[in-house]
């Protein structure tokens, strides 16, 4: 090619952007503003009368997936009904999907945490390594 060229190119596949999927496209999520001015995204739970807490409590686990880092969840409430401005809540069977997806996160969580505590290490100080032994 001479100097001064410059060579256009169709779009390849491989500089495209990943297709959406669940890692990567948005959540429809709900939301619940509180009394004080935070607003929090992620599923509303209901409440535990079992545990506590009052028929109009509001439970929520908020829903982190900030581009470049892992996905991360946090446990609210109970809030009380007075401590709650506003609630956005999704339709019923996007609702239901969206916690069968928080569900999930859980369970691989839970079950990665399993298997890493399975691990036993012990430390082999004539190499200065640590070695993985089983039971």
């Amino acid at each position: 090619m001479a100097a001064g060229m410059v060579a256009v190119l169709p779009p390849s596949s491989h500089a495209e952007e990943p297709r959406p999927g669940l890692s990567t496209a948005a959540w429809p999520l709900e939301s619940v503003e509180l009394a004080d001015g935070r607003r929090l995204e992620g599923v509303i739970v209901a409440a535990d009368v079992a545990a506590g807490d009052a028929a109009d409590d509001v439970r929520f686990v908020q829903v982190l997936r900030q581009p470049g880092r892992p996905m991360s969840l946090i446990a609210w409430g109970p809030f009380a009904a007075s401590d709650v401005r506003d609630l956005e809540r999704l339709p019923p069977a996007e609702h239901e999907h969206l916690a069968s997806r928080v569900t999930a996160f859980r369970e691989r969580r839970q079950r990665a945490a399993e298997a890493e505590a399975a691990v036993n290490l012990v430390r082999d100080e004539a190499r200065g390594a640590w070695l993985a032994t089983t039971a």
